[in-house]
């Protein structure tokens, strides 16, 4: 299940899991999203941060967060300035998934089905 943090505006849709990914689960905790249809110069952003963080930009933009974005194909980790290049920029038809493996506490990312590694 999915909420809407704010209003959803022509420059800012934000969604989030209403429940938080259990520490305790013990295996690979795996969730994607396909781009349906995106308008340029519109983005898509998927990725993981703390619960008790508010969503306040894309993914990868703040403290403790990490996002793939789909504009450049580029993987953030508390920064907006520089990414990881990881993939060619992403649109229509794309499946963008993003993994944690809580055994070796590495998160992940793929592009229809490819691993882009941890």
């Amino acid at each position: 299940t999915f909420m809407f943090n704010r209003p959803p505006t022509k420059e800012f849709t934000a969604l989030s899991g209403n429940v938080a990914i259990p520490i305790t689960y013990p295996h690979v905790y795996y969730f994607e999203v396909q781009i349906i249809d995106l308008d340029a110069p519109g983005v898509i952003a998927i990725g993981l941060a703390p619960a008790d963080k508010p969503i306040e930009g894309l993914p990868g933009w703040k403290h403790g967060s990490f996002g793939i974005h789909s504009d450049d194909g580029r993987v953030y980790y508390e920064d907006f300035t520089s990414g990881i290049m990881c993939s060619t920029p992403l649109g229509k038809g794309a499946t963008i998934g993003c993994g944690w493996d809580m055994r070796s506490k590495e998160l992940f990312f793929a592009v229809n089905g490819l691993s882009l590694g941890a």
